[in-house]
């Protein structure tokens, strides 16, 4: 009980731990290693994220004039050459 309730202060909700579906241990002590923490902290991170919301830019009204560029075809020769 003691691994479980160190367990549950270091990630007290209560959804993570009823939805988390871990891989069968042994026991809680392996959980509570190193490598098993990193991954519980991975999981607890992934859940608890929430998608940013997407922020709109508001452009305002368009300035100047358009300028139209003519096109230059370009072949394998200028290309070589330029």
């Amino acid at each position: 009980m003691k691994l479980l309730n160190d367990l549950m202060s270091i990630f007290p909700d209560q959804d993570f731990w009823a939805k988390m579906r871990p891989q069968k241990y042994p026991s809680l002590a392996v959980i509570k290693t190193e490598a098993g923490l990193k991954m519980l902290r991975k999981k607890y991170r992934e859940f608890k994220y929430k998608i940013p919301e997407k922020n709109t830019i508001q452009l305002g009204e368009k300035a100047g004039e358009d300028k139209i560029y003519k096109k230059k075809t370009k072949t394998i020769k200028d290309f070589i050459d330029g």
